[in-house]
């Protein structure tokens, strides 16, 4: 089979100099609203028409508050400002500059190919139409059956529009809305989320129900005690004895009875210690004498002072403590209880 061939080279060239497609404008603030609550009201509104659901978008929008439509209105911003840049790429495109030249070139070749045929055709002359506007032409009649047959059918249409509108407004079932459409998945995920809604809805009820008669046992007990205790304290308030001037003063006289008899039983000890006293003095005076009588001062020595002494003939120094000094004391103690025992003894005889 013959093949030309530019043919194949000659068309993908034409698919490579295809220019790109222009970016789309961005949505102005009130179509992004819009597009935003459109679904929602449609879903809320599903019996009302088009035109009124638009309204109903119209009416949110007035009442929307300014950092509502600022915040839509910095997104156009912010999208205007990367269609400028996107749209300032795409006309500099070499390929686009060029498929914007070829059609400038092609439409200018169709303008000088008109003006060409208007040049040698010369002047061209209608004929004048002399015909009588009441006379019926095929013409005419061909037309005024195309009228008459669009009017039947526009005719026709509404009707049908109108039955079934009327048809549905006076049904006595509420028909679903054939747009909205949902996936057989969709309505066993539904499915699967309304029972596990009703087990956990089961189970709240369940702990509902036992938090309450833990808390009535709770509060039986508690009013149980209560009445308990108010019972006991009004036995015990009952019982308790009841104190008049004559017990208290009766009272006071036992008291200071009691009081008196332990002073006086205090003073006769003090007495009898005395007495103890004295005739221990009579009988060891001298030993009453050191015990009991203050000896005149003596000078104060330290503990552990030591006295040095030259005893020996090497020059050896020895040392004397005060525990010695009090055992050489004790010592001179006793012999003065030896010798006034013994002096005792003599006396006697």
């Amino acid at each position: 089979m013959f093949r030309q061939p530019q043919a194949t080279p000659a068309r993908y060239q034409f698919q490579e100099m295809r220019p790109s497609r222009a970016p789309e404008p961005p949505l102005n603030p009130y179509m992004r609203f819009s597009r935003k609550y459109w679904h929602r009201v449609r879903l809320e509104n599903q019996d009302r028409p088009l035109w009124d659901i638009a309204k109903i978008i119209a009416n949110k929008w007035r009442e929307a508050t300014e950092d509502e439509r600022n915040e839509y209105q910095q997104q156009y911003e912010h999208e205007r400002i990367e269609y400028e840049k996107a749209l300032k790429m795409f006309l500099n495109n070499p390929n686009n500059q060029q498929s914007a030249l070829q059609k400038r070139a092609m439409k200018q070749q169709l303008d000088q190919r008109t003006r060409r045929f208007d040049a040698n055709s010369g002047v061209v002359i209608q004929p004048v139409n002399d015909e009588d506007p009441f006379e019926v032409t095929p013409e005419r009649l061909a037309a005024m059956r195309f009228e008459r047959n669009q009017r039947l059918l526009l005719a026709a249409m509404r009707f049908e529009r109108n039955q079934r509108l009327l048809l549905e407004i006076f049904n006595g079932q509420a028909l679903a809305d054939p747009r909205n459409f949902i996936s057989p998945q969709r309505i066993e995920a539904l499915r699967k989320q309304t029972e596990s809604l009703e087990q956990h809805k089961k189970r709240t009820l369940d702990e509902i129900g036992k938090t309450e008669e833990a808390y009535t046992t709770r509060k039986r007990a508690i009013e149980k005690g209560a009445e308990d205790f108010a019972k006991a304290l009004k036995e015990v308030s009952e019982k308790r004895p009841k104190v008049t001037e004559e017990m208290y003063n009766k009272m006071i006289e036992e008291q200071s009875k009691k009081l008196l008899e332990q002073w006086e039983s205090y003073q006769k000890r003090q007495e009898a210690v005395k007495q103890q006293q004295e005739a221990g003095r009579k009988e060891t005076p001298i030993l009453y004498a050191l015990t009991v009588d203050k000896t005149p001062d003596a000078p104060e020595t330290t503990e552990n002072e030591e006295v040095k002494m030259e005893v020996d003939k090497d020059g050896e120094e020895e040392t004397v403590t005060t525990e010695d000094k009090q055992e050489q004391v004790e010592g001179s103690n006793d012999g003065e209880e030896t010798n006034s025992t013994e002096e005792e003894s003599k006396v006697e005889e």
